[in-house]
């Protein structure tokens, strides 16, 4: 199996309670499950940042899917590519809320607390999305 990685951008089209995001990552982890998708959400400053990763032709139908839904606009891809292993392994959808944690990231990958992930390149976006990954994980072995 040929696998990817597929990361975009987008901006809400409304203002999210977090009882949404709850029920939009509860979706995502159930349907990643299902497809062995693995990946990360950012959502600040009304933007998401998203990384995808699996079987090529299961991320392309899950992306196709996600970019049908009306909740977000602006829809970017920004980076695109094979991959040997997975950065996200054991997620099906990784999530850091907004925060200082996530501001501070924000700060170090983009030198401001405000989130723009079309400013983002590439590079920049995984790194940033692997830096969020890691926070995560610390956060949760001193728990």
């Amino acid at each position: 199996m040929e696998m990817v990685r597929l990361i975009y951008a987008s901006r809400a089209t409304e203002v999210f309670k977090p009882a949404e995001i709850k029920s939009i990552l509860t979706a995502a982890r159930k349907n990643n499950g299902q497809s062995d998708i693995t990946g990360l959400l950012c959502f600040t400053s009304r933007c998401f940042l998203q990384c995808l990763e699996g079987g090529r032709d299961k991320v392309n139908h899950t992306y196709l899917r996600i970019a049908q839904d009306k909740r977000h606009e602006d829809i970017q891809i920004i980076s695109f590519e094979y991959i040997s292993e997975r950065e996200f392994f054991g997620w099906n959808m990784g999530y850091l809320q907004d925060g200082p944690g996530m501001r501070e990231l924000l700060k170090t990958h983009g030198g401001s607390e405000t989130f723009n992930p079309y400013d983002l390149t590439p590079v920049a976006a995984l790194n940033l999305m692997c830096d969020i990954r890691d926070d995560i994980r610390a956060a949760a072995a001193e728990e």
